[in-house]
């Protein structure tokens, strides 16, 4: 009988002990995954590892803007779901740019878009790969007929590098 208790509480201690260690994995995963849609890698891995301030100094660098002309009229017609729907499918593609071109995605908010060239990594032709996605960006706007409420012309699409 002693055996039996000591056996089942030792098995009952391990089983409780893996799943709590699985758990604080899944959420260590889960935490790594979100600074990581937030923060460009090589900042996420020193925040991690390291306690000092980040403050680093770039030579050149290029900002890209990008912001729907007449947007808030457009979204008065449309449902909060087209909306949403209509704004992921065109910032999904413009990510896509943004890693084809090394480019760090900064934010989104509403409407606008911004991108940056050269930092966090330098990037020897920053203007040229900014320009290059924005003319990109127009061209798939200009060209795409988007399901959703309808989309600006490329001219309703402001871009400045």
């Amino acid at each position: 009988m002693v055996a039996f208790n000591v056996g089942c509480t030792a098995v009952l201690s391990v089983v409780a002990m893996a799943y709590f260690v699985n758990q604080k994995n899944l959420f260590q995963a889960k935490a790594d995954q979100l600074l990581l849609s937030i923060l460009p890698q090589e900042i996420a891995g020193i925040l991690k590892n390291e306690n000092h301030i980040i403050a680093n100094y770039h030579h050149e660098a290029s900002i890209l803007f990008a912001d729907v002309v007449d947007f808030t009229p457009m979204s008065a017609g449309m449902t909060p779901l087209e909306l949403v729907e209509l704004l992921n499918e065109v910032f999904s593609f413009f990510d896509t740019l943004a890693e084809k071109y090394e480019l760090e995605k900064i934010k989104t908010i509403g409407d606008c878009y911004m991108a940056a060239s050269g930092v966090p990594r330098a990037h020897p032709d920053h203007t040229q790969a900014l320009v290059r996605m924005a003319l990109e960006m127009r061209d798939y706007v200009a060209q795409h007929a988007f399901a959703v409420g309808g989309w600006p012309s490329a001219s309703g699409l402001i871009l400045a590098p």
